[in-house]
């Protein structure tokens, strides 16, 4: 048997006190006095040896009671509890302390972040001085991707602050295991103190190991409630003067309580725009909508935002939105550009329009433009299937309109590469189409719903569109045949539309209806919202389209409304501009992007919300799910180590004997009442 806390036996010598009380007090003999001899009728008849019975056995239950009671403060244990934590000789120790939003949890002994650096002190110093020591946090950092000697580790473990990065288990061990690459088949210990959030243990993507062990250290808490603005969509993603764009947001009630009655506040440049108010059932997820009027060119920043204490980071939602006064749009033509198209789209305001030929086409212009029309193109030449492919994964536009010159095999390489479809020969047939998308935006906005006396296209001769099993088409208008006459599909951050006629009287009529007007219309349009409105901190790059590279660094990310200004590693591919912000970004908000003397683009960065669900695993949950997933080299560690002789051990025992110590106690007072009561 060995004693967590040894030096609480010194206290044993208090069992000096009840030996020197029978010795002195119980001996002692009590004179009476009385005058009527019938008192003797009351006195118990009480031999001399059940006198001194009675005062040993309450001296033997009171000693009793002070040993173990000692005993229960000294904790003791078996020697068979004893988990050797390390070996002998040098030992290389790599201790992660989870330092996520979610630690930043108030408990009655401080935050769950103070337990954990405690608790990491703690287990440092039960090892030996001339130990190596590596610490790994939630940032990454890379200055502790090193081992370093017990005096650094302890300071590094006091300066750990709460940072906006949540990694899940399995990136944080695989991380601490890539330290021990060079130093295999030495003493070595990894260890993780976290509270283990339900969102962040992913057991099962854990690996076993049985040269390496992990241990978990657990820092439990009380379930604490929280709501969180989870996400943000827009639903009429139109972004253009005088336009109306509708945002879908998502809450969730992470707590057990319903809530009634919950303010969200809609701010645009810092005014309030609305405010409105959603109810939620307990572990709730719902949406709600807003609209907001685009009432002038150019960035607009704003943020949702609710009240809820005492976890806020996930309160606010911030997003960026670019109106465009003038959207860019190039048609791409072999000879004359078609009639209907520049009927439509000349003269109107809203379009800045390009019309090249394809055998003088300036490849530049792909990548400053939202829309290209590929008008009755006979021929795609290779290098211009490689700028479309480039510039419409970057987040570029494009209407295929098909000829009766037109040399299928190109334009099919390119469709085949991007949407896993092809055009098949003319086929000759009168038929009409009779199937509209209407849920989908480019129409949701012009039908409320379909008038049932829509003039809907007749057909003469069409290119049928054929999807292999790996294309991710929809339709957006049908023919009776259930032949596509409209489709899309998505390519990275872009789109292509393929029609299956050019526009031209001599296949159909729909350039002569209003659903043509719509259908166009609506494209281009949509394609002016190709930013992302918001990224979160977690990502590694934000990408910004319709940059030109003519910006030379350094560029400065400064926050709206602060001092906060930094230097991002920016890298400029086609007009496309790359911006990583690595770790140093720790802030969620609004931010400008900038030279000196000229802004260039506006951004919004918001954290992650991973952390906004606080449920966590108790120990026992761990260990069942390690032996659940039959995971060795993993184990949880209940908070009790010692060290003896130099070696660092883990107490396992399921009842500490110490509750057992406590137990007796009880008993032995309870013991000590019945004798003093039964031996009047």
């Amino acid at each position: 048997m060995f004693f967590t806390n040894p030096a609480i036996l010194w206290a044993l010598f208090a069992i000096l006190i009840p030996i020197a009380i029978h010795l002195f007090y119980f001996r002692k003999f009590k004179k009476t006095y009385f005058s009527n001899v019938k008192l003797l009728q009351n006195i118990q008849n009480q031999t001399q040896n059940q006198s001194k019975l009675k005062h040993l056995l309450v001296l033997f239950c009171r000693i009793l009671t002070i040993i173990f009671l000692v005993f229960a403060f000294a904790q003791p244990n078996p020697k068979t509890a004893l988990q050797p934590l390390v070996g002998e000789g040098v030992n290389y120790v790599s201790v992660v302390i989870d330092n996520s939003f979610s630690m930043g949890t108030n408990t009655d002994r401080g935050t769950l972040l103070d337990q954990a650096r405690q608790k990491a002190r703690e287990l440092v110093s039960k090892f030996k001085p001339t130990d190596r020591f590596a610490l790994i946090t939630q940032d990454f950092w890379d200055d502790n991707r090193r081992f370093v000697s017990m005096e650094e580790v302890l300071y590094a473990i006091n300066m750990v602050d709460i940072v906006p990065f949540s990694n899940s288990l399995s990136e944080l061990v695989a991380r601490q295991k890539s330290l021990y690459q060079n130093i295999l088949g030495r003493n070595a210990a990894l260890f993780v103190i976290s509270d283990f959030q339900r969102t962040m243990v992913d057991i099962e993507n854990l690996v076993s190991d049985t040269i390496l062990q992990t241990w978990l250290l657990p820092i439990q808490s009380q379930m604490v409630n929280n709501i969180s603005i989870d996400s943000l969509s827009i639903e009429t993603p139109i972004f253009q003067v005088g336009g109306e764009i509708e945002f879908q947001i998502w809450l969730t009630n992470h707590g057990e309580q319903s809530l009634q009655e919950m303010p969200v506040r809609l701010l645009v440049n810092n005014n309030i725009v609305s405010v409105g108010n959603v109810n939620f059932e307990p572990r709730q997820t719902k949406s709600i909508r807003r609209k907001l009027t685009l009432q002038q060119a150019g960035y607009l920043q704003g943020w949702f935002e609710i009240s809820d204490y005492p976890i806020t980071f996930d309160d606010r939602l911030y997003f960026t939105l670019n109106v465009l006064e003038e959207i860019p749009v190039l048609i791409i033509t072999e000879d004359t550009p078609n009639q209907f198209l520049m009927r439509l789209l000349a003269n109107d305001p809203s379009f800045d329009l390009t019309v090249q030929p394809v055998r003088n086409l300036d490849f530049s212009m792909l990548h400053r433009v939202n829309f290209v029309i590929l008008d009755e193109i006979k021929t795609l030449s290779s290098g211009l299937q490689t700028e479309l492919q480039t510039a419409i994964e970057a987040g570029l536009n494009i209407l295929i309109l098909p000829g009766e010159q037109t040399d299928l095999i190109s334009i099919n390489n390119l469709t085949q590469q991007l949407l896993g479809a092809e055009y098949r020969q003319i086929e000759k047939s009168q038929i009409g189409v009779d199937v509209i998308l209407s849920d989908h935006p480019i129409y949701r906005s012009a039908f409320v719903r379909i008038p049932e006396n829509l003039l809907l296209p007749e057909i003469q001769k069409y290119f049928p569109i054929q999807g292999s099993a790996r294309s991710n088409l929809q339709h957006l208008l049908r023919l009776s045949n259930r032949d596509p006459f409209l489709s899309f599909g998505n390519v990275g951050k872009g789109r292509v539309y393929l029609s299956a006629v050019p526009f031209d009287n001599a296949f159909s009529n729909f350039q002569n209806q209003p659903l043509f007007v719509v259908s166009v219309l609506n494209m281009i349009l949509q394609s002016a919202s190709n930013e992302q409105v918001y990224h979160l901190l977690v990502q590694q790059e934000a990408i910004i389209p319709n940059v030109g590279a003519g910006h030379v660094p350094p560029l400065f990310l400064q926050r709206e409304s602060s001092d906060f200004e930094m230097i991002p590693q920016v890298r400029f591919r086609g007009s496309q501009l790359f911006i990583n912000t690595f770790s140093s970004l720790s802030e969620a908000g609004n931010y400008i992007l900038r030279t000196r003397n000229e802004e260039i683009a506006r951004l919004s960065y918001n954290f992650d919300r991973r952390e906004s669900d606080l449920r966590t695993y108790s120990q026992a949950e761990l260990e069942h799910l390690i032996g659940q997933h039959h995971l060795s080299g993993f184990s949880v560690l209940r908070n009790d180590f010692i060290s003896v002789d130099g070696t660092l051990f883990a107490i396992s025992t399921r009842i500490p004997w110490w509750k057992w110590c406590l137990l007796l106690v009880l008993l032995l007072l309870l013991a000590e009442a019945v004798i003093l009561r039964l031996f009047r």
